[in-house]
């Protein structure tokens, strides 16, 4: 089962109905990890993170460096990092591993896994500019939360709609391809 497990993190920035959607249309499993700050975002927006979690396959600490995700030979379908706080972000790029959130990023990345950063702060600092690029340049992803509004639907929808374009990004079929009117 590993090597089709699905890691979602969630770190401290707003955006959790996001998690939501990827945890819901996942056709994989899905283990999570989240910070402190990242659960308490999630209740403001969503509600109970126990009840989220236990939706999960397995569900990880943030503060076991010892788990297997933090390990380059646990292989993995892809990380998720939905939402990812700006914060998350340049620990990644500058190579801090002090969580297992960025523990297990850096293994992804090491490994030529998927690693996808959805952020969603706006508007964007040089640092983070640099943070993203490092990151790209290491074999991540950023896919930024930019609803696709061209599908011209309702917020669930949409929100639907960009966790299907993040999961494609791990090879899953994507069910709300965009197709043109022509």
């Amino acid at each position: 089962m590993k090597e089709n497990e699905l890691i979602l993190a969630i770190t401290g920035s707003c955006g959790a109905v996001i998690a939501d959607a990827i945890m819901e249309r996942s056709t994989s499993p899905v283990s999570i990890i989240a910070t402190d700050w990242g659960k308490q975002i999630y209740e403001k927006e969503s509600g109970s993170f126990d009840k989220f979690s236990q939706k999960a396959c397995k569900v990880y600490s943030n503060s076991n460096l010892s788990a297997s995700i933090a390990s380059g030979s646990y292989k993995t379908k892809a990380m998720i990092i939905a939402p990812c706080s700006t914060n998350t972000m340049a620990k990644i790029a500058s190579g801090i591993c002090d969580n297992l959130v960025t523990r297990a990023a850096h293994c992804h990345l090491k490994e030529k896994r998927p690693l996808i950063l959805c952020i969603r702060e706006s508007p964007w600092t040089l640092m983070m500019i640099e943070n993203a690029k490092t990151i790209t340049l290491g074999g991540g992803v950023i896919a930024p939360i930019s609803l696709p509004y061209y599908l011209q639907g309702n917020l669930d929808s949409l929100v639907s709609a960009y966790a299907d374009r993040i999961l494609s990004l791990t090879g899953q079929e994507c069910k709300t391809p965009w197709e043109p009117d022509v």
